[in-house]
């Protein structure tokens, strides 16, 4: 019997650690595996990454980490965490894929989506609803406009510019 529970042991140590070096994929909601972050050097590149890998990897968040930028800097006490997931399926319905080119209106809140402590993706969002997603390379490409995404962020924290 010790060696068994011994056994047990060692494989959830073995396991844990493959997961948390990336060896083993962990899976969302949908049973599938998240995506890690790719780079995109083009911006067909990274609308076809956003639709294939990005969108589906931010469907199995568990929360999701709204900050936002006034007047140009980053805000730490306009700050929110979202764990609803009803709230997280609308903010992600909300993330359409267009091809817009870049936002002519300034930056307006980052988006940090988790699972559990897991950084899944980060995208930014412009006050006229662009968004894109924050790519290792620092290439950044606006991948989407919804104008109801932008909506949704205001309405977190109401006016403060």
């Amino acid at each position: 019997m010790k060696g068994l529970v011994a056994f047990v042991l060692l494989a959830c140590a073995v396991g844990g650690v493959l997961w948390a070096t990336g060896v083993l994929p962990i899976t969302g909601r949908g049973g599938g595996p998240i995506q890690p972050l790719k780079r995109a050097a083009s911006l067909e590149e990274a609308i076809k990454l956003a639709k294939k890998e990005d969108l589906p990897t931010i469907d199995h968040a568990t929360k999701v980490v709204v900050k936002l930028v006034v007047n140009g800097w980053w805000s730490f006490r306009n700050e929110r965490t979202i764990e609803s997931e009803a709230v997280l399926r609308q903010m992600r319905g909300a993330m359409t894929v267009c091809e817009t080119g870049q936002s002519a209106s300034g930056l307006r809140a980052r988006l940090e989506f988790y699972r559990g402590d897991r950084l899944l993706r980060m995208v930014n969002v412009y006050a006229d609803g662009q968004w894109g997603i924050v790519r290792p390379n620092h290439h950044f490409h606006v991948v989407g406009c919804s104008r109801r995404l932008a909506d949704m962020v205001n309405g977190l924290f109401g006016r403060v510019d």
